[in-house]
């Protein structure tokens, strides 16, 4: 099985991946961005699970990102209270309003989520934008297709 390292432009989830063929270098190369960014910002549909571990694993690192998120919410979304409160609590060990919420009477539609990640290596921006929840750092279905690439 091939190892896949990727670097912008690419898609996430690759579909060598989902078929099984292949296997990533690490957890994924939209973690691996995430981690050696030094700002983060964007907006991101419903907040879970997933999204409050790698939030929390993001501004609990040593000099970890800059972080400005905006987060939709509608009714029937898995948000829930314990996440509220987790991101609360997040954003007053970081010391900074570091999220925004947003609701929406609207359900209809695919959601879209956009991160953009910027670094001293990298100050032009990597990209992210694509319907999967959590930009896909659970498991999409396999029409859900996201894209990264650098602002260039």
């Amino acid at each position: 099985m091939e190892i896949i390292t990727h670097k912008a432009p690419f898609l996430w989830f690759d579909p060598r991946i989902q078929e099984g063929l292949n296997v990533y270098e690490e957890s994924g190369p939209l973690f691996h961005i995430l981690r050696a960014s030094e700002s983060v910002c964007g907006v991101l549909d419903s907040p879970d699970d997933q999204t409050v571990k790698v939030l929390r694993e993001l501004l609990s690192q040593e000099n970890g990102p800059k972080v400005l998120i905006l987060f939709t919410l509608c009714a029937a979304c898995p948000t829930r209270r314990g996440h509220l409160e987790t991101l609360l609590e997040l954003q007053a060990r970081a010391g900074c309003e570091c999220f925004r919420l947003m609701t929406s009477n609207s359900w209809g539609g695919a959601k879209s989520n956009v991160l953009c990640c910027a670094s001293s290596s990298c100050p032009e921006g990597i990209f992210m934008i694509g319907p999967s929840p959590n930009l896909g750092m659970t498991s999409p279905e396999p029409s859900q297709v996201n894209f990264v690439f650098r602002g260039n």
